[in-house]
């Protein structure tokens, strides 16, 4: 509980999502690097109190990825480290 009501769901800013990329790199090809950004560049382009991603806002990313896998490069296992990658900054 924040100071002034419930606190602010964790998110992942644009300076985590920076270490995420490094992160991934060492496992994620260019193109694969690419889809990812590509999927999360609106969550973090907003400003004010929706900045970054969130949770659920990961969720839906990965429930698309992991049901369109015929429109991006990533296979199952990078399905799976690009979860890990996350959750230590989206967990509550």
């Amino acid at each position: 509980m924040g100071l002034f009501g419930p606190s602010k769901p964790n998110r992942v800013t644009a300076l985590e999502m920076k270490q995420i990329r490094n992160y991934l790199s060492s496992k994620l090809d260019k193109q694969e690097m690419d889809d990812v950004e590509k999927l999360f560049q609106g969550h973090l382009n907003e400003s004010g109190l929706e900045e970054g991603i969130s949770r659920p806002e990961f969720e839906q990313v990965m429930t698309w990825l992991k049901d369109n896998k015929s429109k991006h490069q990533l296979e199952d296992d990078d399905l799976e480290f690009l979860e890990k990658s996350f959750a230590e900054h989206l967990k509550d």
